[in-house]
């Protein structure tokens, strides 16, 4: 009976350190989390959940190693939980091993076909390693699963950019300005793709856009400088140009003067 009362009592005390130790995990305090995941893994060595929360612990610290052994011991103990072999690809990239990523995320996938963060981080690999298609393809998937997933839509207009498919990428992009009126960087990156195809009206209006929002970008001066140089109206772009080399300078302090 003795021995039946101390293992309630582990247990009681291991769901209590892990429920705190997912407490920190959400207030972003990783070495308390830490702490007490530890314990809860010290008094139920079979959780993988434990193993999995710290594992999340250590790859925001950095510590990708440690994740990685934490994501590799719940995914023994618990095989069939998409959470490991996809926390475990994503520490993978984040460690430059992307085939690895490639091979856990593709397995998370297989277990759990519409979990878009599996998708997205595939891409992200898919992309490290130049494979533009692939990308591409689960970034696709993503968007089916989320069909105005603005970030999806994002990357996907850049890779559809550096192919030259501008249509494509102009689409996108047009779901992300619905989705967020706001973002600076769209305009701007709408502005560059209508200016490769040779749309320089439209090109200007959207860098102009993207000034509006963001008026100390001097990269979105620049870029509104040679959409205006191009349809021949240097003063405008002069004085674009003067204007980004004015936001590139470094802030210079006033009222430095001894008192």
């Amino acid at each position: 009976m003795l021995l039946l009362v101390t293992i309630g009592c582990d247990a009681e005390r291991a769901a209590d350190v892990f429920h705190k130790g997912n407490e920190c995990l959400a207030k972003d305090d990783y070495r308390n989390a830490i702490r007490y995941l530890s314990e809860a893994i010290q008094l139920k060595p079979d959780s993988s959940s434990a193993y999995n929360h710290r594992g999340v612990a250590y790859y925001q610290q950095g510590q990708l190693d440690k994740a990685v052994a934490d994501f590799s011991v719940a995914i023994r103990l618990n095989p069939d939980d998409a959470d490991g072999y996809s926390n475990r690809g994503v520490t993978f990239v984040g460690a430059g091993e992307y085939n690895k990523a490639i091979d856990d995320l593709s397995k998370a996938i297989t277990l759990q076909p519409d979990n878009v963060d599996s998708y997205l981080s595939r891409a992200v690999a898919y992309e490290f390693l130049d494979e533009r298609e692939m990308a591409i393809e689960d970034l696709t998937a993503a968007i089916r699963l989320i069909p105005r997933l603005a970030s999806a839509h994002d990357r996907r207009s850049s890779l559809y950019f550096k192919q030259q498919d501008f249509e494509r990428a102009i689409q996108d992009l047009n779901v992300v300005i619905a989705n967020d009126p706001g973002n600076a960087a769209a305009y701007s990156h709408r502005g560059l793709t209508y200016q490769q195809q040779g749309d320089l009206e439209r090109a200007i209006d959207n860098f102009t856009q993207a000034i509006q929002r963001a008026p100390g970008e001097a990269e979105y001066f620049a870029r509104r400088a040679a959409a205006y140089r191009g349809c021949g109206e240097v003063t405008l772009a002069d004085a674009d140009l003067a204007e980004a080399e004015r936001l590139r300078q470094p802030a210079v302090e006033q009222n430095l003067r001894p008192r």
